[in-house]
């Protein structure tokens, strides 16, 4: 069985209204069907994004004070920039030079879920967002090491009247992962071993997935490949269902058309609702908006500058530009009002 490496980049949480665009051996014998017709591809979709903050969040606190949430926010962020200072230069977690706080899944405080439902009956899952890695996949029953108290139920493809299995002869797989393995019952198995040695195994399936839309009604798409989940192995049990990778290889973006942009509006407000994970050709944003670049499938966002309040603070503009290694330029100055 392949293992397969993969950096996992969470989408980053910003204290302010902004817009985000890209272009872009285990045997299991869960029921099989035949693969069923290509997917396709919708013009624009759009779902729901959940911040840490809001009330809908599986860890919201009522009694969290604006101390809390700033101390989590912050804690969060030095674990993720740690971490993706590590994958940019090359590194593994696993090396005694990182700080190993910066785990590749950070407190679930810190993370966006993205709520889709999955299967026929629709299962509703609450799935990490993630830029960094490329592969859909959720747990399912019977998986092992799953949690007790997960955020939503753990998906059952026997109870699914939509779920299709892949032949090995079956081309997608590579597509995802380069190599795989053919195990009993004509099944391809991936098996994914992350940085910080998180692992999942399990079978690439297809299935079909319904969105949540800003308007509360339903988008429904037939045959997405993701991976279903057996064995899960987590430093910390999670309160998620799995990952949405959105990754610039072949992830769910490229099956519904190489586009996607995402839209963080008011943090502060535990009940804002309008948090936007758009999908599809059609995936522009109206107002002010930031690119990404994609670089060695990594995504990137160009900094200008730091304002506190109405003042911008005085940094060199080049302390913000990437270097070749990814890097960005060191300033260790302390600004004074004088600045």
């Amino acid at each position: 069985m392949v293992i397969v490496f993969a950096p996992i980049h969470f989408l980053v949480l910003l204290a302010f209204s902004t817009c985000y665009f890209s272009p872009i051996n285990t045997t299991i014998s869960p029921i099989f069907n035949p693969p069923t017709s290509p997917i396709t591809k919708p013009h624009k979709l759009v779902s729901k994004l959940i911040h840490p903050h809001s009330v809908h969040h599986p860890t919201y606190n009522p009694n969290d004070t604006i101390k809390d949430l700033a101390e989590r926010d912050m804690k969060n962020s030095i674990a993720r920039f740690a971490y993706l200072q590590a994958i940019s230069q090359g590194s593994s977690l696993a090396t005694n030079d990182v700080d190993l706080r910066a785990s590749i899944f950070p407190p679930i405080s810190g993370l966006l879920l993205a709520n889709i439902s999955i299967g026929q009956p629709p299962i509703p899952q609450f799935l990490v967002v993630d830029t960094g890695s490329f592969l859909l996949w959720v747990m399912c029953i019977s998986c092992t090491n799953c949690p007790q108290h997960s955020a939503g139920p753990i998906f059952d493809p026997a109870k699914s009247s939509t779920f299709s299995t892949l032949p090995c002869q079956d081309s997608t797989c590579h597509k995802f992962l380069h190599h795989c393995h053919c195990i009993d019952l004509d099944q391809v198995a991936y098996w994914i071993k992350y940085l910080d040695n998180t692992t999942t195994a399990g079978i690439i399936a297809q299935e079909q997935l319904v969105f949540e839309t800003s308007d509360e009604g339903t988008a429904v798409v037939p045959n997405v490949t993701f991976g279903c989940g057996y064995i899960n192995n987590f430093r910390k049990e999670p309160q998620w269902n799995g990952i949405l990778g959105l990754g610039s290889e072949e992830s769910l973006v490229s099956q519904l058309g190489n586009r996607f942009s995402y839209c963080i509006g008011s943090i502060t407000d535990s009940q804002y609702t309008y948090n936007q994970l758009v999908l599809g050709e059609g995936a522009d944003l109206q107002g002010y908006s930031t690119p990404f670049r994609a670089i060695n499938g990594l995504y990137y966002v160009t900094l200008q500058s730091i304002s506190v309040g109405e003042r911008t603070i005085n940094i060199d503009p080049k302390t913000f530009q990437r270097n070749e290694d990814g890097s960005g330029r060191s300033d260790h100055r302390l600004w004074n009002d004088s600045d």
